[in-house]
């Protein structure tokens, strides 16, 4: 499973929180970024990532104005790191950690 660039951003904000964010949190957060989101496009972005299993609904945020839906993460960091590789052309992990490795060396 891949994720695409916009879906890896807001991942790594959620990656980051200790706790389960909601679009706004989100929105927020992405403004200390390079990126600034809207949460319109937030919204878009929660919604693909709930559809890949990578994110899920964590509970209802009490907000000033009503409930806002807050999301966490369903993979840790290192387990989509370690899909993704295993995803590159069929590559095994052992393989490509031994090819850094080497690399490593080499530098």
């Amino acid at each position: 499973m891949m994720l695409s660039k916009k879906e890896l951003e807001v991942m790594n904000i959620l990656w980051g929180s200790k706790y389960s964010l909601t679009a706004t949190d989100i929105v927020e957060a992405s403004s200390l970024t390079e990126r600034s989101w809207k949460e319109k496009s937030i919204y878009i972005i929660l919604r693909a990532l709930v559809d890949k299993n990578v994110i899920s609904l964590d509970k209802l945020k009490a907000t000033a104005t009503n409930n806002a839906k807050a999301y966490s993460p369903s993979i840790t960091r290192e387990d989509y790191v370690v899909m993704h590789a295993k995803s590159l052309n069929g590559l095994d992990i052992n393989t490509l950690v031994s090819a850094l490795n080497a690399e490593s060396k080499e530098g």
